[in-house]
């Protein structure tokens, strides 16, 4: 009897490695890159003229869908949200910067950091 049980724990364990869905443990982010960095002014003769766009690090990204909490946040800090993004876990980041995403520049209004799931989320404006 004991024979048999060990046969049929091996074909089980054949017909789970070629047949069941592995879980990979781990977020994709297919929706491209972004650049992040700061906004410096340019100035001629003393005068404010523009701003300037100074890449810091790059990062790949998810679109993520807005929320009505989402929306509250933005609202108390008299903004709209454009664009939701979700970038893995990093620290650094701050609502002071800015993100360069497909050759447009959008302001960060939040820094959404999640350790559980290990990612950032970035409201822009």
């Amino acid at each position: 009897m004991i024979l048999i049980a060990l046969i049929n724990i091996n074909k089980r364990k054949e017909w789970v490695e070629r047949w069941e869905h592995k879980k990979t443990g781990h977020k994709v982010y297919k929706d491209g890159t972004l650049s992040y960095g700061e906004l410096n002014r340019i100035k001629k003769h003393g005068k404010a003229i523009g701003t300037k766009f100074r890449h810091v690090d790059n990062y790949p990204f998810r679109n993520v869908r807005i929320r009505e909490v989402d929306k509250d946040i933005a609202s108390a800090r008299d903004a709209l949200i454009d664009v939701k993004v979700a970038i893995p876990l990093r620290g650094e980041l701050t609502s002071k910067g800015a993100v360069k995403l497909k050759d447009r520049v959008y302001n960060i209004i939040n820094v959404d950091n999640d350790h559980y799931k290990g990612e950032s989320f970035l409201l822009l404006q």
